[in-house]
């Protein structure tokens, strides 16, 4: 929480309030690196696991409407690649990919 800040880009999803608050089920902070040869979109999903496809390690993992794909180059963190089902817990950060909408996870991480 402490690295949320005024001016970051942040997801949330929710269930909006009488007061025009919402409260979060999730969040995730997008952060978004431009160059002028190749911009990239940051991003973190978090969530239940609620829809999984592929074996280890190419994988495509959904927390709601949102997808990952993960790769050889995958880092699974606390679990193993095969240890991830519907249900788990997981965070998964890398850059998207406008063509597939769905982000290209360089780190995967769950709980025991």
């Amino acid at each position: 929480l402490a690295s949320i800040k005024e001016g970051l880009r942040v997801e949330v999803t929710g269930t909006a309030q009488s007061d025009g608050s919402v409260k979060a089920s999730r969040a995730a902070v997008v952060v978004t690196t431009t160059t002028t040869t190749n911009p990239t979109t940051y991003t973190l999903i978090v969530g239940n696991v609620t829809a999984l496809s592929g074996a280890c390690p190419l994988l495509t993992i959904a927390v709601g409407e949102k997808k990952a794909i993960t790769n050889a180059s995958t880092v699974f963190n606390v679990r193993a690649c095969a240890d991830y089902k519907v249900g788990a817990y997981v965070e998964m950060s890398g850059n998207a990919v406008a063509s597939t909408a769905a982000l290209t996870a360089t780190v995967v991480t769950g709980r025991k």
